[in-house]
């Protein structure tokens, strides 16, 4: 279990840990089947609970830059993911969206690459 105000686990998840530390905004899919991250980086990270994959996604240098302003400002970023963790969307108070979204057409578990 995964609390997500605080980012804290009942039980230690090794691929997480690292990454939860670091994180400026988590939240999980709808359907509870992922878990995404937004790293002070400007990285996001998609956790699948159930195969225990893990995905990251580069940072791009407008994210970079919304980060900087909300940890300078102590301002919130908003994450949303998808049920099928093929798009993720992440917003700020003063209105910058992102969306990332996975052309692949299989399950992303599934996808190479995972960790």
């Amino acid at each position: 279990m995964l609390t997500l105000s605080s980012g804290r686990t009942q039980r230690r998840i090794p691929k997480l840990q690292p990454l939860l530390k670091n994180a400026l905004s988590v939240n999980t899919s709808a359907n509870g089947f992922w878990l995404a991250g937004l790293l002070n980086t400007g990285e996001l990270f998609l956790w699948q609970k159930d195969g225990d994959c893990l995905k990251t996604i580069a940072a791009v240098a407008g994210v970079c830059a919304v980060v900087a302003v909300a940890r300078e400002s102590a301002t919130k970023l908003f994450l949303f993911v998808s049920r099928d963790g093929k798009r993720i969307l992440v917003a700020s108070q003063s209105g910058t969206v992102f969306l990332w979204e996975s052309n692949e057409r299989r399950d992303l578990s599934s996808v190479p690459g995972t960790q």
